[in-house]
C-alpha cells in the first residue's frame, strides 16, 4: 500500500491484514506471520535488487521478479507498519527501524504499544527517533466546538458502530496472534467498538473533535499521555462526512492546528483517504 502524505512524500504501508481477509482468501490464519514476513522480504528485495531474480518459497512462487520502473526513493520508500498490540510487530519494526503506527484504540492502550516499541528498540541498543512513532487518530475540526460535535457525532458513530463492527472471532481468529500477544490484547480490556459512546470515544482519545483551539489542546494532552510521538496522522474522511466537511476540517487543521503544534517537534501528516478497516 502506497500513500501520499501532505508533505509530498510517498510511504509504503505494510499491513498483515485481519481475520476476515484470511477467511475470504481461504488462508489459514496460523500462517499469517510467516506469510507477512516473507512478503516483506520479497518486496524489499524487489525494490533493491538490480537484477531479475526468482523467488521460490513455502508461501510464494515467482519465476521472474523485475520491478520497473524502479523506486524513486532510495533504497526504497519509507515503511510504516500499523500495530494492534502484537509484540512481534513491535520487535519487527524496531529491528528494521521502521515507523510503528497506532490504529483505533484508547490512548491508554496506545501508550502500551508505543512503550513496547520503545522497549524493543532499547533491547536492541538504541532510542528510536520520535519520527518512527506515529499516532493515527480520526480528527474533525470546525469553526466552533458546537458545530464540530454536531457534525462529527453521526460520522464517528457510523465509523465505530458500523464501519468497524465485527465479531472478535472474525477480527482475531485462533492462531492469528501468538499466545503472548493475545494475552496482552485481552489484558488491555478494550470494549468492542460497537459499545463505545461518542463521549467515550473522545474521552479515551480515540477521536479528536472541536474548534481549532480545542483540537490543539487535546492533541497536546495526548502527546504527553502517549509519552511523545513524532508523527501525527489525522484521519479526516470519517464515515458519511460530506466532501465539504472533510475539506473544511482539513483546511482548519492545516492552517490553525499544525502551526500551534509545531513546538512539540512533531511532523503532522494528513491522510485524507478513507481509513482502512
Amino acid at each position: 500500500m502506497l500513500d501520499h502524505l501532505s508533505n509530498g512524500r510517498v510511504v509504503s504501508g505494510f499491513v498483515r491484514g485481519i481475520g476476515w481477509e484470511y477467511f475470504g482468501h481461504s488462508v489459514n490464519p496460523t500462517r499469517s506471520r510467516a506469510r507477512f514476513n516473507e512478503a516483506h522480504d520479497l518486496i524489499i528485495k524487489a525494490w533493491t535488487s538490480d537484477e531479475m531474480f526468482q523467488w521460490i518459497s513455502p508461501n510464494y512462487e515467482y519465476r521472474y521478479v523485475n520491478v520497473w520502473p524502479r523506486p524513486l526513493q532510495q533504497p526504497h520508500p519509507p515503511v510504516y507498519i500499523p500495530g494492534a498490540g502484537s509484540s512481534e510487530t513491535m520487535r519487527f519494526c524496531a529491528e528494521r527501524r521502521y515507523t510503528y503506527m497506532s490504529v483505533y484504540a484508547p490512548a491508554r492502550v496506545v501508550r502500551r504499544w508505543f512503550d513496547g516499541y520503545r522497549q524493543a528498540a532499547a533491547e536492541l541498543g538504541y532510542v528510536p527517533d520520535p519520527e518512527k512513532i506515529a499516532f493515527s487518530v480520526p480528527v474533525y475540526v470546525a469553526d466552533t466546538d458546537e458545530r464540530a460535535h454536531r457534525e462529527a457525532r453521526p460520522a464517528l458513530e457510523w465509523l465505530f458502530h458500523q464501519g468497524l463492527k465485527m465479531p472478535p472471532q472474525v477480527h482475531n481468529p485462533p492462531g492469528y496472534m501468538s499466545p503472548s500477544s493475545l494475552r496482552g490484547v485481552l489484558m488491555a480490556g478494550m470494549k468492542p467498538f460497537s459499545q463505545l459512546s461518542y463521549e467515550e470515544l473522545l474521552a479515551d482519545g480515540q477521536a479528536v473533535v472541536g474548534s481549532p483551539a480545542s483540537v490543539t489542546a487535546r492533541l497536546r494532552e495526548l502527546h504527553v499521555e502517549l509519552g511523545g510521538f513524532g508523527q501525527l496522522i489525522g484521519l479526516f474522511a470519517i464515515g458519511p462526512s460530506t466532501h465539504e466537511q472533510v475539506t473544511r476540517s482539513a483546511e482548519l487543521f492545516a492552517t490553525e492546528v499544525i502551526p500551534a503544534l509545531r513546538p512539540l517537534g512533531a511532523r503532522q501528516d494528513a491522510a485524507t483517504a478513507p481509513p482502512a478497516t
